[in-house]
Parts: structure tokens; sequence; C-alpha cells
């Protein structure tokens, strides 16, 4: 982990029930033993370099005047962790496990490219619009539970509450903070992806949770349910929803196959009848596309194919941004008129999301996943 100079934590033992106080210089290695609680408060944790490793009973991070930035050489396993104070930020700069609970008393975390693993009968609790759990580059909440026939359950306190006429069994469950390119436009910062093991005609009613500094500017009541099967390649628009803006909740039927859904505006001409959904780019009316993007495979860990299908010839500049927008790189190609085919190594880039835009509004963009 990393701290600042003479951080003091109150270190409580709890395989002796004794107490000590502790002063954490720079460039210090913690291990724990048992099952201690550690508290952090008023301190500005913004720099040095330590790392801590063994099992966390209770983290306790208070009244934090600056960044805290968790780090550390290997996978960090907490049981319960409790932010407190309104002006406390967290960083995570390492993949960490969640065995209990993450309460949200005061103060927020951020992924950034990170991941949180919530075991099974963990959960999130007290997310409010000033208290909350972000992911600013990419990474994202993860949990694996089982689900039969759930009625109203809402997995890991994640914020998608889930209700189906089917046996689930296994399922996956991720909320991610990236806005993603739909046909639409930009989406909101949130977004949730289900995978269960049983995914047909899964009759379900889901209602998906949203907070205020997520929307992108947008009125929620103006947005739909965007869906996609295959990380962000072809889209699904959901138009018959139902809004609930005074409790942040977005409520909606998926009588088919859980997937990935996000909410961002309608888009133009998009045909409206909501039970023939079919691939974004097919459903768009009175607009023709001349070349079109697609992406494999996505999620991507190394190389990345591009194919380009264009009814003529011409010179294009493809530009990569990350999930906040920002500019990565620009690919010059040049397209014949049929089927091209070109590939980008994304060996260098973090985990995240990306989006692959081309320097012409008339061809649809892709989101690529790097995992």
């Amino acid at each position: 982990m990393r701290f600042h100079h003479n951080i003091f934590l109150l270190l409580l033992l709890t395989t002796t029930g004794l107490h000590a106080q502790m002063s954490f210089h720079d460039h210090v290695h913690v291990t724990t033993q048992g099952y201690p609680s550690i508290v952090v408060q008023n301190a500005d944790i913004d720099a040095g370099d330590a790392d801590l490793s063994g099992q966390l009973a209770v983290w306790v991070i208070r009244n934090i005047f600056g960044p805290y930035y968790i780090d550390a050489a290997t996978p960090l396993p907490f049981d319960r962790v409790r932010l407190e104070g309104e002006d406390t930020e967290v960083l995570l700069g390492q993949y960490i496990t969640l065995g209990h609970e993450l309460d949200f008393a005061g103060g927020r975390i951020d992924l950034m490219d990170q991941i949180m693993m919530i075991e099974p009968g963990a959960v999130l609790v007290n997310e409010d619009d000033y208290s909350y759990g972000t992911a600013s580059n990419g990474g994202f909440f993860w949990m694996t539970t089982f689900l039969s026939y759930p009625d109203g359950e809402e997995p890991g306190g994640l914020g998608l509450t889930i209700t189906s006429d089917a046996d689930l069994s296994l399922t996956q469950f991720r909320r991610g903070h990236s806005s993603l390119a739909t046909p639409g436009g930009p989406s909101i910062e949130r977004w949730y992806q289900m995978k269960p093991a049983n995914n047909s005609e899964v009759g379900a009613k889901l209602v998906f949770e949203y907070r205020e500094g997520e929307l992108n500017g947008y009125d929620p009541e103006d947005l739909v349910v965007w869906k996609t099967t295959n990380g962000g390649l072809h889209w699904e628009m959901l138009l018959e929803v139902d809004h609930e803006p005074d409790a942040n909740l977005v409520v909606f039927a998926e009588p088919d196959e859980l997937a990935m859904y996000t909410l961002a505006p309608p888009a133009e001409n998009m045909a409206m009848n909501s039970n023939d959904l079919g691939d974004a780019d097919r459903r768009l009316e009175g607009k023709t596309f001349h070349t079109r993007l697609q992406v494999y495979p996505n999620p991507v860990h190394d190389q990345l194919s591009l194919q380009i299908e264009s009814d003529q010839d011409r010179e294009l500049e493809l530009r990569l941004l990350d999930a906040r927008g920002r500019l990565i790189r620009t690919y010059s190609a040049t397209a014949v008129q049929g089927t091209n085919q070109t590939t980008f190594s994304f060996t260098e880039y973090p985990a995240g999301t990306y989006w692959l835009q081309a320097n012409d509004e008339s061809i649809l963009p892709v989101a690529v996943v790097k995992q």
C-alpha cells in the first residue's frame, strides 16, 4: 500500500483481543496474521510505497484528506471494508476480493482499471449519490452466484435487481462505469452484464439502478435501455421501459436471454417495435451506412482483428479512445470495395473499455473490451 509519512493506524488483533498503535512510514511492508481490524483516520495518504499482505477482517478508512491508494504485489483479501467521512476517497491499484461487506457510510471508492471480486454472500451497502463505488478507467465489480427462480434479488447489492421464471443456475454479474458507444450516442457511466449458465427464455424483469452523477448530462426519462450480447459489436434498443427518476431506477422486461445493458438516448429513425429486436445497424431506418466496422475477439487480450466492410474505395482515419473519451492512438486505413481485414496490437493497453471510431459520423463506432 502507498502511505504518506507517519501515518498512524489502529491495529486490533482479534485473535488476542490486544490493541496496538503503529506508525507506518514510506517503503514499509506489513504482513498480518489472524484477522485484524485496521483503522486509517485523518491522514493524507497520497504518496510513498508500502504494501500489505495477509487476511484483513475489517478495514475502516475515515476522514481522509486526499486520495487513499490501495496497492500491493498480490491480490488482497478483505472481509469487511467501511468508508467514513464525506471527503474520504479510495483509489484501487490492485485487484481485491470482498468476503463480507463494503459499507459506504461516507466517501467513495474508485476501482480505476482494477476488479473487485465480490464473493458469494458478500454485499455493497449504503450506496447513494454522495457515497458510492465507481471505476474511472474500465474496472468493474464482479460476482458469481447461484440463482434459482430469483424473486426480486439484488446479488451483491450491485444495483441490478432480477425476477425470473427460470432456474438460472451459476450466474456472473458485472457492474462497470465506462460510457459505452451505442447507436443512440454515448451511454451513461454505468453498465451491467449478466451471464447465467441457463440463458434462454429467462422471462425476467430487471430493475436498473444508476446515480445522478453517472447520467452524462441526460434527462433520465429521455433514455432507453440498450442491450448487447457481443461486447458492443451489435446493439438492440429496448423501448418498453418504466422510469422511476425519483428513485434513480429503470424497469424493463427481458423475455429471452440476459446480456449486457446500459442506458442511452434512442437512435434516430430506429424501428419502434420492441418485440422485433435485431442488430442495431440493421434496424436503423432512413440511413445508409457505406462502411461498417467489426472487431474480434471482443473481449481482446493481445491482437485485435478489425474487419471493414465498404461499398467503395476510401481512406479512413480510425481513433482509439479510452473509457473517458481521451484519444489513445490514431490509425490510418485504406479500404477497398468489399471486405478488408487488418490487426492491431492491444498488448500495451491496460484492461478496460475502449472505443474505436472513424472520421465519418455515418460509421457506427464499436466498443472494445480489453481483458
